[in-house]
């Protein structure tokens, strides 16, 4: 049991510090530039925005179980998912590019 809860532990310790260096951009020197433009917060949404914005293609529970499965389904690869403090965000145009690859299956 106690492996189980280190390898939980494990995997959200580098999922938010993959995210705090895909926040940081570190030049060779050494320099660190962070991402300050409105642009960047302009493209990070909750699930109750994208839900507003799209209530037509996604139920909240529909992206929630998206985020929740995000190891399996690909979004976290892919940068999408951000969890800052327990809460899960989403970059919206990765999400919307992700989501615009799906296929459905012949099964």
């Amino acid at each position: 049991m106690g492996i189980f809860f280190a390898r939980i532990f494990l995997t959200e310790l580098s999922e938010t510090l993959l995210s705090f260096i895909k926040l940081l951009r570190i030049n060779i020197m050494g320099n660190i530039n962070t991402f300050t433009t409105q642009d960047s917060l302009d493209d990070v949404v909750t699930i109750d925005t994208l839900h507003a914005a799209h209530p037509d293609l996604f139920t909240k529970p529909q992206i929630s179980w998206l985020l929740k499965t995000r190891h399996i389904n690909g979004l976290s690869n892919l940068g999408a998912v951000l969890k800052i403090s327990r809460k899960l965000y989403i970059k919206k145009s990765l999400f919307v590019n992700w989501f615009l690859e799906q296929k459905a299956s012949d099964s």
